[in-house]
């Protein structure tokens, strides 16, 4: 019995030597402290539990084939820009060039604002309803004006301005279509299936096609939003403004910010545009419609880019899309940069703990969507 006792002991002295010697051996089993910690300070890192979304690892990003766009060849530029993300910098290259070479560009930005709503006008589709409580959302659709103006560039570029599709006109009849959308309605849930539709009809004509939207680190983004659209917010943004006198305070901010904001955004609007503010407590978004956004993103779009790395990631991408053969760059000689950055307020300065739990749990989907892209897409 003793010699039992005695080969036990021995046996557990030398695990535990073995454990000491070579912990890195065991790391995969041991959760520390201060990683159950980190869980539980940040619930938003377990949304993706039980859902169908995989986990990216980081990999240089691969340009498709058919988004590469030559001088006179036609095609087709989509960005979805969601309110204070970075997209006026993107709108001012896309101006640029349809100034500079109107033979070659083309921009229209597809603006749909609510309060032109009228019988004249109506919309292509119906409404939406929300999932959770039945109610009815945002419109989504074209007004009709809208929808024309869009198809109708979209022939010019697939078919170089030739109405009969079955006649298709030479290169040099083809403009480059750089279509924004910014401005009211529709969603990217409306929006998916168009982008579907009209990449189908550009790859059927040999006609490149690139889509792409840029999502924001969350809390930046309740900032920047506030301070844009609460906080003495210009007269002449009649409709835009969501509150014209609050004061620049962290109490404020709270009491501004909207859950999940940008997937609302996504979800129904790229911007509120007149909406009524009653549509955020009807339409909220819940898990499973954000869940929603981001696999149609990643079945619609072929980038989503950061505002954190736009001047170092999505603009010389899209530069490289746009100017992919030299000859094709006397318009812009290098990618531009963003540089439309506001300076901070006294409130942003010294936030409080408790401000920032409280963003963080209001803006918990916003993070699950900005993190997934984050890590998808990269350029180095």
């Amino acid at each position: 019995m003793q010699w039992k006792l005695l080969f036990f002991t021995v046996l557990a002295v030398g695990c535990l030597k073995v454990l000491f010697m070579f912990p890195f051996a065991f790391s995969g089993l041991v959760v520390s402290v201060e990683d159950a910690n980190s869980v539980q300070k940040h619930p938003s890192t377990k949304l993706e539990e039980n859902s169908t979304i995989s986990n990216h690892h980081k990999k240089p990003f691969q340009l498709p084939e058919d988004s590469r766009f030559g001088p006179l060849s036609g095609g087709i530029v989509i960005f979805y820009h969601v309110a204070k993300t970075g997209g006026s910098t993107v709108r001012s290259l896309f101006q640029q060039l349809a100034r500079q070479s109107p033979i070659q560009y083309r921009y229209l930005r597809s603006l749909n604002r609510l309060w032109q709503h009228s019988s004249n006008q109506p919309y292509v589709s119906g409404e939406t309803t929300n999932t959770t409580s039945g109610e009815l959302c945002v419109p989504q659709g074209f007004q009709r004006e809208t929808m024309d103006r869009i198809e109708s560039a979209i022939e010019e570029s697939l078919y170089g301005g030739i109405s009969n599709k079955n006649k298709q006109g030479t290169a040099e009849q083809r403009k480059t279509l750089l279509l924004e959308f910014h401005g009211g309605p529709p969603g990217i849930g409306t929006l998916g299936p168009l982008i579907s539709k009209w990449r189908s009809a550009a790859k059927e004509n040999n006609i490149p096609f690139f889509a792409f939207t840029v999502v924001r680190e969350p809390l930046s983004y309740s900032i920047s939003y506030f301070k844009m659209f609460y906080v003495n917010c210009p007269q002449n943004f009649n409709g835009w403004c969501e509150h014209q006198d609050y004061n620049a305070s962290q109490e404020n901010l709270l009491q501004a910010t909207v859950k999940n904001r940008q997937c609302f955004l996504l979800q129904h609007l790229s911007s509120i545009a007149g909406m009524d503010p009653s549509y955020y407590k009807k339409c909220s978004v819940t898990k499973e419609d954000c869940l929603h956004v981001l696999k149609s993103l990643d079945r619609n779009m072929d980038w989503v880019g950061t505002t954190e790395a736009l001047s170092t990631e999505t603009l010389p991408l899209l530069f490289k899309v746009l100017f992919s053969t030299t000859n094709n760059r006397t318009l812009v000689t290098r990618p531009p940069t963003n540089e439309k950055v506001s300076r901070k307020q006294p409130f942003e300065l010294a936030m409080k703990n408790s401000t920032l739990n409280q963003l963080h749990s209001l803006t918990k989907f916003d993070q699950f969507i900005y993190n997934h892209f984050k890590e998808k897409y990269s350029l180095s």
